[in-house]
């Protein structure tokens, strides 16, 4: 018997099924979990888009390769600004105090956290929903 197949249908990982989450719980864990816990090594900044990774991997996204080259260009788009400001702070060459300096490189670190995020859940969004609608089939 042949079998039907939905070409952006998740291929869902015999381990991932229990562990596949909503994309936008994790936004949501990472934006309030900093709150209550700061997490060791910067961990505020690498968790969100790790567990991101982790479920799209799990759930076997259609756009796998996309979310994975955005998460990479968003890590080096965040460490160039990082790296920058430092060596830009370490040199003398801005004309403001380095507190300042950092607490709005620490916003744009978060925005290019953020936008990185919600690219990669605008994109694994869709398999999630095929992957709900089919689970929900199955019983």
């Amino acid at each position: 018997m042949d079998r039907y197949l939905i070409i952006d249908e998740p291929r869902v990982r015999p381990w991932g099924e229990r562990i596949v989450v909503d994309p936008i719980l994790i936004l949501l864990a990472a934006i309030l979990v900093p709150f209550f816990w700061d997490p060791p090594a910067l961990g505020r900044f690498w968790m969100g888009p790790l567990w991101l990774l982790i479920n799209g991997i799990a759930l076997g996204s259609a756009t796998l390769s996309k979310e994975i080259k955005a998460l990479v260009f968003g890590a080096i788009v965040w460490w160039a600004l990082f790296r920058g400001t430092a060596a830009a702070i370490k040199a003398e060459l801005l004309p403001y105090e380095a507190s300042d300096i950092w607490e709005y490189t620490v916003i744009s670190l978060f925005a290019v956290l953020f936008f990185t995020m919600l690219y990669v859940i605008n994109l694994q969004a869709r398999s999630y929903a095929l992957f709900r609608y089919v689970r929900g089939r199955k019983g």
